[in-house]
């Protein structure tokens, strides 16, 4: 959809590209929503967390959405 400004479910080109997300979290306070991997997932302590935020966009016509991370070779290295 970010590509092609089409959306792949209903073919409409109303398509709203890098909405931002928000997580409101534990502390009820807005922040950037963001995926996470672990460098060494089995560590009990020091799991090595790399972040990257996520965006959507968004089919303005049938609300379907495709979530993009920022920075996604950074999630990757290691």
């Amino acid at each position: 959809m970010r590509k092609s400004g089409v959306c792949p479910k209903c073919g409409s080109t109303e398509v709203l590209v890098g909405a931002e997300l928000s997580d409101r979290g534990e502390s009820n306070v807005r922040k950037p929503a963001t995926v996470r991997v672990y460098t060494n997932p089995d560590a009990l302590i020091f799991k090595g967390a790399k972040d990257a935020n996520v965006s959507a966009d968004v089919c303005m016509s049938c609300g379907f959405l495709e979530f993009y991370a920022a920075n996604p070779g950074t999630l990757y290295a290691d």
